[in-house]
């Protein structure tokens, strides 16, 4: 009998797409890592070195751990064809879970930015079923 995985909602992660996850993405390259850093660096001038290396980190860290849900995502949007709706549906919430944290924080730290633009524009809140 096949084990599955739990999503913090209760749905299943399916074998497939949960084995692809840990064996298509590592660590992060360290050309990737040399070039976030970069681009952090021409963003952000923190003056205090030891604040600027731990905020340095945090944003490298925030702008890779989700690279792998991304593939997937990637995969999906290339070949659409090959998901079932329950996997088309695992991957992209697989992918908001995980990412959605990540990319606003990587936002406050490179650009001192905490504003959601969407925020304003819903005028009435969302009907769960």
């Amino acid at each position: 009998m096949s084990e599955k995985k739990h999503l913090p909602n209760g749905k299943t992660l399916s074998k497939r797409i949960g084995q692809r996850s840990k064996a298509s993405h590592g660590a992060p390259s360290a050309k990737l890592q040399r070039l976030l850093t970069s681009i952090f660096n021409d963003y952000q001038s923190i003056p205090d070195p030891v604040i600027r290396d731990q905020v340095r980190h945090a944003f490298v860290f925030h702008m890779t751990d989700w690279a792998g849900d991304l593939e997937h995502l990637a995969d999906l949007y290339k070949h659409p064809e090959a998901y079932t709706k329950a996997q088309a549906g695992q991957v992209v919430a697989g992918f908001l879970y995980h990412a959605l944290g990540h990319v606003r924080a990587a936002g406050q730290l490179l650009l001192d930015y905490d504003v959601n633009p969407f925020a304003a524009r819903r005028k009435t809140p969302l009907k769960r079923s």
